[in-house]
């Protein structure tokens, strides 16, 4: 049941390249892996820079991974919680989970997983929708409203909910470390930026949208 509610999203769902997560990528590598590769935009555009040699992708949707092979050197149709999909220890430099980690039963289990995947010195970079952006705690605390949406933060199909906090939590699983948080968007227009300077930047969680959160594989 829950493949198919993802299956009916809108082709733009799968299809947008994920830029805004450049300062955190690593210089270069062999082998990046994405989980929920989508139609491969994001891949693709990461290869047009040139830093990686291979690409590896992880789709659920037939769809979307269909599209993706014909980008990607690897793509693997399946859900990335089903034991069967399985790599060698220390394949990767670069894994990639962009709006996918809030979308599983068992998060904390998928990342302990994708450190052993990991090589030392790679890294996993993910993106997250922020819990605590201002308007779903506006809703929720003025109108008593926690009402789901085909996107953005209450996503239909997502299961788990983050924070800053316990977003960074979920990278320490697998035992991350060197952590590193930006907020997307990053710029603070008009009177929202008004209100966080007023407040010397507490409110700064709460007007961003996602979390982009990096973390290290040190040995």
């Amino acid at each position: 049941m829950y493949k198919q509610t993802y299956e009916q999203k809108a082709p733009e769902y799968f299809s947008s390249a994920r830029r805004e997560i450049l300062p955190l990528l690593p210089a270069n590598g062999d082998r990046v892996l994405e989980l929920g590769c989508g139609n491969g935009a994001t891949l693709r555009w990461i290869k047009e820079l040139g830093r990686f040699a291979e690409f590896w992708g992880i789709e659920l949707t037939e769809v979307a991974g269909a599209t993706a092979s014909a980008v990607l050197d690897h793509v693997i149709i399946g859900d990335v919680e089903d034991c069967a999909i399985e790599f060698p220890e220390s394949h990767f430099e670069l894994i990639l989970c962009l709006d996918v980690l809030e979308h599983l039963r068992d998060p904390w289990a998928v990342m302990d997983r994708l450190s052993r995947w990991l090589c030392p010195g790679g890294v996993v970079v993910a993106s997250i929708p922020n819990v605590r952006y201002y308007t779903v705690l506006r809703d929720l605390v003025f109108k008593g409203s926690f009402r789901y949406e085909e996107m953005g933060i209450l996503d239909r199909t997502h299961l788990r909910f983050f924070t800053r906090e316990s977003g960074m939590e979920l990278m320490r699983t697998g035992g991350l470390q060197n952590i590193q948080v930006l907020l997307h968007p990053a710029e603070i227009k008009g009177m929202r930026n008004l209100a966080n300077s007023a407040t010397f930047g507490v409110f700064r969680d709460m007007l961003s949208w996602q979390l982009l959160i990096r973390g290290e594989k040190v040995v």
